[in-house]
């Protein structure tokens, strides 16, 4: 299920098939207020079938405390057998679903040491096709070879058990491609996944493994720190500015100086206590081009495509004195009185002594369009309420 709406039409499919296989009718469902099952769709479905909807009191999941626990278990468990096995997190689902296939099989002391498919099927599972989830597996591979060289079997990583085949669900770590087989060989001291490095796509992206050149090893020996020097620093690890120069150039080549010239510039003596900025990039810091930060004093960053039609607007005013010698604020007053009276906005009542009376004053915008031209003039009378 991707999204929660889906559920409008998968839970009366698993209905018909719960009365189906169990000749069982369900009567009454509870749930949270979520919006999978507090809707039209769903409050009329159980309308129809007579299903009689409980749901617990909001934020308060103890209510549904069996559902809650036995989400939690079946997380929890998916999770131990991802990383007892390394299997990259993408693959979820399948541990998640090869959780409840064993849960449902496992003895459980609330159902008197019976395991649920005993209970539901009235038979004992069996456990000896079971096997260790995200191990080796070797599927026969004769029905999918396209010719008679291609070999009969390559190792594979196991994720579980078909629900519509009765066989195992194997997975070619290179490709991604998932084959379903029934004579499968079987590994279960050994885990690909454990002798694969995973990199984030972000380290990715910014590094990239080079072997280092031959040219450069003997400098490293070179720089390499005496054991005098590295008495104490077992865990340290020292590298010279001038190796990580030639390492950078390396791997970086710059237009000019060829490798050997490279190579016959670094010098033997000790790298300089202070480091020194080597690269060919000339940055404004460098070179003192600094641009100064500009601040607006507005409430929102201004787009750089409006401030040229700022100087073109007129100002506002700051008192109602000054908003009345100019006519298009004195019609944008106007509206807003006209509005006021319209929708009976207040009544005129005599004042009494101890009434204490709360004075307005008026606040003048320009309002403008998405493109930054002026739109209309906007005027409204607010009430002083720190009066």
């Amino acid at each position: 299920m991707a999204r929660k709406s889906d559920v409008a039409t998968i839970f009366p499919a698993f209905l018909q098939q719960m009365a189906k296989q169990f000749n069982n009718s369900m009567k009454i469902i509870q749930s949270d207020g979520g919006g999978e099952f507090v809707n039209t769709i769903m409050q009329t479905h159980f309308a129809a079938n007579g299903i009689i909807h409980r749901l617990s009191c909001p934020r308060t999941p103890e209510q549904n405390g069996l559902v809650e626990r036995r989400h939690r278990h079946i997380i929890e468990t998916g999770l131990t057998l991802l990383a007892h096995a390394s299997v990259p997190v993408k693959y979820w689902t399948t541990a998640f679903n090869i959780v409840v296939f064993l849960i449902n099989r496992l003895p459980s002391s609330v159902l008197d040491h019976m395991s649920p498919h005993e209970l539901a099927f009235g038979s004992s599972p069996k456990y000896d096709f079971l096997r260790v989830f995200g191990c080796s597996c070797y599927p026969l591979l004769s029905p999918f070879d396209r010719t008679k060289l291609e070999y009969k079997s390559i190792c594979f990583v196991f994720l579980g058990y078909s629900a519509n085949h009765k066989g195992y669900c194997c997975l070619e770590p290179h490709t991604g491609c998932l084959y379903i087989s029934r004579h499968v060989r079987f590994n279960e001291q050994h885990f690909p996944f454990k002798n694969v490095i995973v990199s984030h796509s972000f380290r990715s992206q910014l590094f990239e493994l080079q072997a280092l050149p031959k040219s450069l090893q003997n400098t490293a020996l070179q720089h390499s720190p005496t054991s005098s020097q590295s008495a104490g620093m077992d865990d340290v690890e020292v590298v010279p500015t001038q190796l990580m120069e030639a390492i950078h150039s390396s791997v970086h080549p710059s237009p000019t100086p060829p490798t050997s010239a490279l190579h016959s510039s670094l010098p033997v003596s000790a790298p300089p206590s202070i480091p020194q900025h080597t690269h060919q990039m000339v940055t404004r810091t460098q070179t003192g081009n600094l641009k100064p930060k500009v601040f607006f004093s507005s409430r929102y960053h201004i787009p750089v495509c409006f401030l040229a039609d700022l100087a073109a607007q007129p100002p506002e005013p700051t008192s109602y004195r000054q908003a009345l010698q100019i006519p298009q604020w004195k019609q944008a007053m106007q509206a807003e009185m006209d509005a006021l009276h319209a929708n009976n906005t207040w009544t005129l009542v005599p004042r009494k002594p101890d009434m204490n009376v709360v004075s307005s004053k008026w606040v003048f915008k320009v309002k403008t369009k998405s493109n930054g031209t002026l739109d209309r003039y906007k005027a409204r009378v607010v009430a002083r309420g720190f009066t």
